[in-house]
């Protein structure tokens, strides 16, 4: 694993983001939809929508994410 990618997973709050993402990922049905919105991630994690805006985009940048709109 690439330094910048251990840097990007050295956040516990990027790291719970991960983790949710692909438990959904893992037990959804198929063809149902996937991506959360940075909304729906601060309001699980208890944060501040900017604020998960950022860690996302951070996961954006490390290629552990993609965006879609």
């Amino acid at each position: 694993m690439p330094a910048e990618s251990t840097t990007v997973l050295a956040s516990p709050v990027r790291r719970r983001i991960v983790e949710h993402l692909n438990e959904i990922l893992t037990n959804a049905p198929s063809g149902a939809p996937i991506g959360r919105s940075a909304a729906e991630i601060g309001d699980l994690l208890g944060v501040h929508v900017t604020t998960a805006r950022f860690h996302l985009d951070q996961l954006v940048e490390g290629g552990f994410l993609t965006t879609a709109f």
